[in-house]
């Protein structure tokens, strides 16, 4: 309870939602209008997914240009979250990255049909489908360094 929620939206919303009231599924009504609902996921996703690629991106590139311990600390003095962030992208996100590969082309598509630049979302499905050779390989956790080194190794 109170860890999967099911946005809805459309006409008979609020009136589905209500089935699910005392249930497991946190089910809510954010409006009439069909489509709000998708729009809310795409929005979500673009940034929980899209920021998993983004992180482990930058990683890469500053370990390739040689400055990934000045990055760590760096991120250590500004951005003290970004390092757990970037090993939990590794160990917990690499696994199933290989599922995002499409829905980070489909966000690209919405950010495009929005008039905004999809580019972003398109690199960050390049780096998920770099990251595929790691599906759903859990144990032991996947490092940053291995998922270093597959990104290196794809260049």
């Amino acid at each position: 309870a109170g860890t999967t929620r099911l946005y809805l939206s459309g006409e008979k919303a609020q009136e589905i939602a209500e089935i699910f009231a005392g249930s497991m599924l946190d089910a809510r009504s954010i409006g009439t209008v069909p489509g709000e609902a998708s729009a809310l996921k795409v929005a979500y996703a673009a940034w929980t997914k899209g920021t998993d690629a983004l992180i482990l991106a930058i990683r890469a590139l500053a370990s390739h240009e040689g400055v990934e311990d000045a990055l760590l600390q760096e991120w250590r003095i500004s951005q003290p979250a970004l390092e757990k962030k970037c090993v939990q992208a590794a160990s917990s996100a690499a696994p199933k990255m290989w599922r995002y590969v499409g829905e980070m082309k489909e966000i690209a598509g919405a950010f495009e049909a929005a008039g905004l630049p999809g580019g972003f979302h398109q690199a960050a499905a390049d780096i998920c489908q770099r990251l595929a050779v790691f599906k759903d390989q859990t144990e032991p956790p996947l490092t940053v360094a291995q998922v270093l080194k597959q990104l290196e190794a794809k260049r």
